[in-house]
């Protein structure tokens, strides 16, 4: 339903939290990113590729629509 003039509803806040948390989360993972390449993880490296490769591959479940 699309809201009044110069109004929002709850769907609009929606898609503006959602667009708040795409471009939250991608500051994250830069600043994550830069951070992390400065880290020496030592023998635990492969570890943590698994570790990350497997929280992405969940985040990206838990974000997809789910019709």
């Amino acid at each position: 339903m699309k809201s009044k003039k110069y109004e929002l509803n709850l769907e609009d806040g929606k898609k503006i939290a959602k667009g708040a948390g795409i471009a939250l989360g991608g500051a994250a993972l830069v600043y994550g990113a830069e951070v992390l390449a400065q880290v020496d993880f030592g023998a635990y490296t492969e570890l943590v590729v698994a570790v990350g490769a497997i929280a992405i591959n969940a985040a990206r479940q838990w974000l997809k629509d789910h019709k």
